[in-house]
């Protein structure tokens, strides 16, 4: 779990900070090197232990720039593994991340002071589920779908539309 909170703590950074699309890599030193990371979602279904949700509903100009794969071999028994998927326009990004290790309560716990985050409970496709905003610059959906914690993170989209993402995932 150390990788995936490592990694989802670098993308609040990633996004309160406003880095560009060009900036992220693996290599770069953003994100940590994962096990398959820029690969193409084709390889991931190939490989992945786990069904791997994708929005089928993107907003005008968004395309898939690159994925990161991690089975669950490398953390122990309780972790199944995660992916990560980061889409980009010219100059924004949004990322969705999914947990394949079951439900389990919320653990993420933000950069900044909880009074720096507004929590609102919201239903996604009839699951229960938590919108995060973080610093009233960046915004999180998690919720739990057939035993998959799904995240979609966002500092410049709009709540409506970062909900028309969520409800999109297959």
């Amino acid at each position: 779990m150390a990788v995936k909170l490592l990694a989802t703590l670098l993308l609040i950074g990633f996004l309160l900070f406003g880095l560009s699309s060009t900036e992220y890599s693996s290599e770069s030193g953003i994100f940590p090197p994962k096990e398959n990371c820029n690969i193409t979602l084709e390889q991931a279904q190939q490989i992945s232990n786990n069904s791997i949700l994708i929005p089928t509903c993107l907003p005008d100009g968004y395309e898939m720039q690159s994925m990161c794969l991690v089975n669950g071999t490398s953390e122990g028994p309780d972790f199944a593994g995660y992916s990560q998927l980061i889409y980009t326009n010219e100059t924004c990004a949004f990322f969705v991340e999914e947990d394949f290790s079951g439900t389990k309560e919320f653990t993420f716990e933000a950069p900044a002071s909880d009074d720096d985050v507004e929590h609102k409970e919201i239903t996604i496709n009839g699951c229960e589920g938590e919108m995060r905003i973080y610093h009233e610059e960046a915004m999180e959906i998690c919720w739990d779908t057939n035993g998959i914690r799904v995240s979609v993170l966002s500092h410049n989209l709009e709540m409506n539309e970062l909900v028309r993402i969520a409800e999109s995932m297959k």
